[in-house]
């Protein structure tokens, strides 16, 4: 079983850091009451944002979205603890996808945030119609089956149109055209011609 990655873009958070100053007396200044900041939400919406040279397509799965808090530090999210941090552009970080791998993109958050939200790519193969070939002859016939690309089954092929099914006619032969090919026409007998008469 593959592994899934999560491709993540990750950015430190830096947060203002609170000193007490000396007041009057050698005495410490009152500390201001630490108030949390409120949770503010990010919102990153998916859509397909590349195509690789493998034709890994990525698309999102709608609705997968959680949130973390994250103030003061870098957070990683991973998927079976594998993580990579990227920083180049959304096309480069995409490009070396497997079908399975997930991506979770997130950005730097205003100082003060404490969540977001973020919704997760998932890289899928993209599939294309494959045609039962019975008889061999590279031409297949019948309704198509769904397949990834590349992966194409033993017994099937990608060209339809078979104009006799059950016996090889790489030439696809049809002289009457009728829609059968001629290795599957029935052959019919002219009867034997009478004593005198001349062969037709």
């Amino acid at each position: 079983m593959r592994r899934s990655m999560v491709f993540v873009l990750v950015a430190a958070l830096l947060v203002a850091m609170t000193t007490g100053v000396a007041g009057a007396k050698g005495k410490p200044a009152k500390k201001p009451d630490k108030k949390p900041a409120p949770p503010v939400a990010h919102v990153f919406r998916g859509e397909i944002v590349a195509v690789d040279a493998d034709s890994v397509l990525v698309s999102v799965e709608g609705g997968n979205s959680f949130a973390k808090p994250f103030v003061g530090k870098r957070l990683d999210i991973a998927a079976n603890s594998r993580t990579k941090v990227v920083e180049d552009d959304v096309k480069t970080r995409l490009s070396n996808l497997d079908a399975g791998d997930a991506v979770v993109a997130k950005a730097m958050a205003p100082r003060g945030s404490q969540s977001f939200t973020a919704d997760m790519f998932v890289a899928t193969s993209p599939t294309a119609p494959y045609y039962l070939d019975a008889d061999g002859d590279g031409i297949g016939a019948g309704e198509p089956r769904t397949f990834v690309i590349d992966e194409q089954p033993e017994g099937y092929v990608s060209a339809s149109g078979d104009n006799c099914a059950d016996v090889a006619n790489p030439d696809q032969a049809d002289a009457d055209g009728n829609g059968t090919g001629d290795a599957c026409e029935p052959v019919v007998e002219e009867p034997a011609p009478e004593v005198g008469e001349p062969a037709v």
